[in-house]
């Protein structure tokens, strides 16, 4: 093999630990994409399933408050802030929760609510609204993994490519 030959498979194969190492983790994250895809979906479809007495809430207010006010996060709109809403829930005796925050923007102060808990554990519940949140979320991911599976498989032909190069530059 000659000393140009030689230098051309070098840099082949230093291009292919690159190559390796970025398959390897995109590969690890669309496998994470795929698990949490199947979490939400998991978790959406429990509680779904599980949570199915309801009760009345209405928004009592909503509030703003400082993220971190020890160390205060300052962004070119200023402080950096959260919006959380205070639900009141009538109680029946089983679910003992009266007032719930979240913290989201999406409800309005007064407006009316469905809360659905387990009976056989008041502690887990969800809001009217959250599941389908969970689903679209579910959806989103997916398009993302999808999008992300492009890629796994376009590095994969480039590195199958590279090989090849390699074994016909060491010949």
């Amino acid at each position: 093999m000659s000393r140009e030959t030689e230098k051309s498979a070098e840099k082949i194969r230093k291009g292919l630990k690159a190559k390796y190492f970025c398959m390897v983790l995109v590969i690890v994250f669309e496998i994470a994409l795929v698990l949490v895809v199947w979490l939400v979906g998991h978790s959406a479809r429990r509680k779904e399933k599980e949570c199915t007495q309801p009760l009345d809430a209405v928004v009592l207010e909503e509030s703003t408050r400082i993220v971190n006010q020890h160390h205060m996060v300052r962004t070119k709109h200023g402080v950096k802030t959260k919006v959380t809403a205070v639900i009141q829930v009538k109680t029946d005796g089983v679910f003992k929760q009266s007032i719930i925050t979240v913290p989201t923007a999406k409800y309005e102060r007064g407006q009316e609510l469905k809360v659905f808990y387990d009976p056989d554990d008041p502690d887990d519940y969800y809001i009217e609204g959250d599941i389908e949140t969970a689903f679209t979320t579910q959806k989103v991911i997916i398009v993302i993994a999808a999008l992300w599976a492009i890629v796994c498989v376009i590095l994969v032909r480039i590195v199958k490519k590279d090989v090849k190069k390699l074994k016909n530059t060491e010949k």
